[in-house]
């Protein structure tokens, strides 16, 4: 598959390949008697292409937000997806507010993780001035590790009776920007003579685990759909703190389930971080609040069962023969 880039090449071939990746999985839908086609988001016309040339059921997730993309393009994509997909299915309110309101639309989470397979996380009743950090995102700039660097060092200069390990896991997604990005956070961290307390690492699968040896989980990216990593964090009871972006703010209710602060306003994360450390109840708090809250409000009927309605709903369509 060929996704549209900025590259010249990759816009030259990127119509020929929908055009033939769509032709190729006609063949696949006729026969299977497939009906619907769940595209991953908005930027994917290859749903749209399918139900043109093969007659099916589009259901278009919604994940990465509209800054993300130019904005002339992006508003295309939201009309084509608004006037062809069956479905919508932003993944947060603020992904739902780039399209105009229609009945096509719907906001479904993502799900919670299956069931804990370690034991539940019980936060440390005192930290005795050392806490342990831990930010779970891909080497990708905006993704806020470099808030999350300029924090600790304010943190290490307005705290200097405390110790701290910061632990970044992530991945580069097999891009050469990404590396260069992560080659730059190294180089920042020894310059702030952050070396001994920083590790850069790469991306890990025992995400339950990995967070589960820290005391609180950072997420503070400058712009977010719906966090995965914060809702892992919340459903495993870490105290995190995070940035007022996106879907985070449905999440991270600010002093009841985590701490909140303005997206790139470093000052303020410092002062967020400084109250979970700082306040060993309202640690234990937000760790209990954020246990039960994501349950109650991100469970099942609000992220599998939408999607399970669509599909029924859509089910009885056949694609036609062509």
């Amino acid at each position: 598959m060929l996704e549209i880039s900025r590259r010249i090449p990759d816009l030259v071939a990127y119509f020929p390949r929908l055009l033939s990746n769509t032709f190729r999985l006609r063949k696949s839908i006729r026969q299977q008697s497939i009906a619907i086609v769940h595209v991953n988001d908005v930027y994917n016309m290859l749903g749209l292409s399918l139900k043109l040339f093969a007659g099916v059921k589009v259901v278009t997730h919604i994940r990465r937000m509209p800054e993300s993309f130019p904005s002339a393009v992006y508003r295309t994509w939201v009309f084509l997806h608004t006037r062809y997909a069956d479905r919508i299915m932003p993944v947060s309110k603020a992904n739902k507010s780039a399209f105009p309101d229609n009945d096509k639309i719907e906001v479904v989470y993502d799900p919670l993780p299956d069931a804990e397979q370690r034991p539940s996380y019980v936060p440390r009743p005192q930290l005795d001035k050392y806490a342990s950090l831990l930010y779970l995102a891909n080497y990708i700039d905006g993704k806020g590790h470099l808030h999350a660097l300029k924090m600790l060092t304010l943190a290490r200069k307005r705290m200097p009776d405390w110790s701290f390990t910061l632990r970044f896991h992530g991945g580069n997604l097999g891009m050469e920007k990404h590396d260069a990005y992560r080659d730059s956070l190294i180089r920042y961290a020894e310059a702030q003579g952050l070396s001994h307390c920083v590790e850069f690492l790469g991306p890990t699968s025992a995400v339950e685990e990995v967070m589960k040896a820290h005391d609180v989980v950072l997420n503070l990216s400058d712009s977010e759909s719906f966090s995965r990593v914060t809702l892992e964090a919340l459903f495993y009871g870490l105290p995190t703190l995070a940035t007022d972006v996106g879907g985070t703010r449905k999440m991270v209710i600010d002093g009841k389930t985590g701490i909140l602060a303005p997206a790139k306003d470093v000052e303020a994360m410092y002062d967020g971080l400084h109250k979970i450390l700082r306040d060993d109840e309202l640690r234990v708090r937000l760790s209990t609040n954020a246990y039960t809250f994501v349950r109650n409000e991100f469970g099942w009927e609000h992220s599998v069962a939408p999607i399970l309605r669509a599909y029924q709903e859509l089910s009885s369509f056949s694609p036609r023969s062509v």
